[in-house]
């Protein structure tokens, strides 16, 4: 199984990056849970978003045209691909765990989603010379454009192209969950600026694969300080490999490749969100050192659209509880947040 990414800046193409290489890395998350589990109190059909809900209009709640469900869930397009449900579903639960609103399944980035599934899946040979999964070589077939964002546009989306992550399970749950347990990979799924994506797979010709394309809009609010784990949150996993994803994040404290839980803070753009200090303490309340990623991180920055990532060594021991705290400011505002959150 194997995981790359690549990420432009929100509302415009920028320098694209191939963050890959080859085939990309090794990621063996496919067996880990849709995500951690936290308790969350919604009155569903108030007119009130609430954490744990991906939406609520109230009483319009799943009548004909309203994209809230009348369970305030995001409804998919009439006639969507189940895969592309099924992975809209399993995105937006995330989401609303992470008080974050639920994001729509759009068509046309559904579309350019599925062509690049379907050309990686069955061009091989445009592959080996060692071009990005990412891109496409033109001359083969399906063809629909180099970069992700140039398939979005032929595919008929007028948006802003945000992000396009891959895996290589063809499951649409498991690659959402496969990308949740990453640095990068989950900046886009939870990115508060994240407004419409399109999922797409294949298995032709042995060459399993996942594609999501993001398109990036409006936040709801660019006053709030968005965290992953969410607090409360159990389940999580306790340990990641770096060198399963790219681009390779960088090493734990003291060095090798197993870090512990990943700690993500999102912030939307425009907000000027920033941390000015944080610690992870560990169950008897000592603060453990960790590897932090920042916006302006030269190397790492462009991936993270504006949000922050740390982590300490692990792997983390099953049933343990960590203690986050952060502090910082957003929208001109000064705040701190402290949490905590357990492993499986």
């Amino acid at each position: 199984m194997w995981v790359i990414a690549i990420a432009i800046g929100c509302g415009g193409h920028g320098a694209a990056s191939d963050a890959g290489g080859g085939d990309g890395r090794d990621l063996d998350g496919a067996t880990a849970p849709d995500g951690p589990t936290d308790a969350v109190a919604a009155t569903c059909g108030n007119g009130t978003r609430e954490c744990g809900e991906e939406c609520d209009d109230g009483a319009s709640n799943g009548a004909p045209g309203d994209p809230c469900d009348a369970t305030c869930r995001i409804a998919p397009y009439s006639g969507a691909p189940q895969a592309a449900v099924d992975a809209l579903h399993a995105m937006n639960a995330l989401r609303a765990r992470a008080c974050v609103p639920g994001a729509q399944l759009e068509s046309h980035v559904v579309a350019s989603s599925q062509n690049h599934a379907t050309y990686y899946a069955t061009n091989a040979a445009a592959y080996a010379g060692g071009l990005s999964p990412h891109q496409e070589a033109s001359g083969y077939p399906g063809y629909t454009g180099v970069n992700f964002y140039d398939r979005m546009t032929a595919a008929g989306f007028t948006g802003s192209a945000m992000f396009e992550t891959m895996a290589f399970v063809a499951n649409p749950s498991g690659a959402v969950s496969e990308w949740l347990n990453t640095v990068f990979h989950r900046v886009p799924m939870l990115h508060p600026n994240m407004t419409v994506f399109g999922y797409g797979s294949s298995s032709a010709d042995s060459r399993p694969n996942d594609v999501c394309d993001y398109g990036s809009g409006t936040a709801a609010s660019t006053s709030a300080v968005i965290v992953w784990p969410p607090p409360g949150a159990t389940a999580v996993p306790g340990s990641f490999d770096i060198s399963e994803e790219g681009p390779t994040p960088p090493a734990p404290p003291g060095g090798g490749t197993t870090t512990g839980p990943i700690v993500s803070v999102f912030f939307a753009s425009g907000s000027s969100g920033t941390i000015t200090s944080h610690s992870i303490r560990d169950a008897s309340g000592n603060p453990l050192p960790d590897t932090m990623i920042a916006p302006n991180d030269p190397t790492y920055g462009p991936y993270m659209m504006g949000s922050y990532s740390f982590y300490a060594a692990g792997p983390a021991a099953s049933g343990t509880t960590f203690t986050i705290a952060i502090a910082g400011a957003v929208g001109g505002q000064s705040f701190t947040k402290t949490w905590t959150f357990t492993t499986q």
